[in-house]
């Protein structure tokens, strides 16, 4: 599953609309759009907000190519 598909799962998850969830960590809608269409990749500060609100950890919502390239293997 790829980084936009688990922002979107857990965003649903949570019951939260895009507009919802933008407005819980500071961005705006069309930010949140882009980011589960995996047109752009949220910066980790954003990351850590998005998985303070799903109270979830940030591993939890990085695809597994990002997790890849994070350990070095």
């Amino acid at each position: 599953m790829h980084m936009g598909e688990r922002i979107k799962h857990q965003r649903l998850t949570h019951r939260l609309t895009q507009q919802a969830l933008a407005k819980a960590i500071g961005v705006k809608r069309v930010t949140i759009a882009t980011y589960e269409r995996d047109q752009v990749r949220p910066s980790l500060a954003v990351m850590r907000r998005m998985a303070a609100v799903f109270g979830c950890t940030i591993e939890a919502l990085l695809d597994e190519e990002t997790m890849t390239e994070a350990s070095g293997s």
